[in-house]
């Protein structure tokens, strides 16, 4: 039988500056068209308002505020390294337009508690409603038969070697190991982080093994998906 798949569900609230200024702009434009049923407050409105010019003033500074810490950089290397002749010029002055009125701190809590006002109203509230405010997640369906690990080893401080992997949406991983001694791959542990430090004692002084890992995720005590391509590295022997 096949695996079902799985449905990685992804919140509405925005992770990009841009995506956040245009969820802003947007808001200010759609509170105010909304039924007065929802509860929506003038004070909202003010608030959605003046969270969104204060944003667009913390963007359009970006830019600015960077090139004003490279001049700095350069007024410094010009002032230190210069060749004895030139004027160094005068210190550079960060000129930034008048701020527009203050705000409260928490613009994501504010979208929380808007959006669980409105959403509440369940006699108004319509997918529609959800779509043009931009207040609904989406899913991503995925099958777990494509789910594959991608692993890297590296040495770790102590000269054990440390496996790593993006967990992704499973609940462990499964690793193996071929030491190159005729034994093939066998089986390590299993992992619920997405990392594992391979403690076996370390090869004789002035030797070199190397080692060879491969892992496969597991969903709630059950292989999935693929094997890893493998991922090698070379363990030297103790110093002690």
């Amino acid at each position: 039988m096949s695996e079902p798949t799985i449905i990685k569900k992804i919140g509405f609230m925005p992770t990009t500056n841009q995506a956040k200024k245009e969820f802003l702009d947007n808001w200010v434009i759609k509170l105010p068209l909304l039924p007065s049923g929802f509860g929506i407050t003038t004070a909202d409105i003010t608030t959605a308002i003046g969270y969104a010019r204060m944003w667009d003033y913390y963007m359009s500074n970006v830019d600015v505020v960077n090139n004003y810490s490279k001049s700095i950089t350069k007024f410094h290397n010009d002032l230190w390294y210069g060749d004895g002749v030139t004027t160094p010029v005068n210190y550079p002055v960060l000129t930034l337009a008048a701020s527009p009125a203050s705000v409260i701190t928490g613009i994501a809590a504010f979208i929380s508690f808007i959006t669980e006002k409105i959403k509440a109203v369940t006699a108004l509230y319509t997918e529609a409603i959800g779509i043009e405010l931009k207040i609904i997640g989406t899913e991503i369906h995925i099958d777990p038969a494509t789910m594959q690990p991608k692993g890297k080893v590296s040495i770790s401080s102590l000269g054990f070697p440390k496996v790593s992997w993006d967990k992704g949406l499973s609940t462990a991983c499964q690793i193996y190991v071929n030491r190159n001694d005729g034994a093939g791959f066998i089986f390590l542990s299993t992992n619920t982080l997405n990392s594992y430090v391979d403690k076996f004692p370390l090869p004789a002084a002035g030797k070199t093994v190397s080692y060879i890992y491969l892992l496969i995720y597991e969903i709630d005590g059950e292989k999935v998906g693929q094997p890893s391509e493998p991922v090698s590295i070379s363990v030297n022997g103790s110093l002690i």
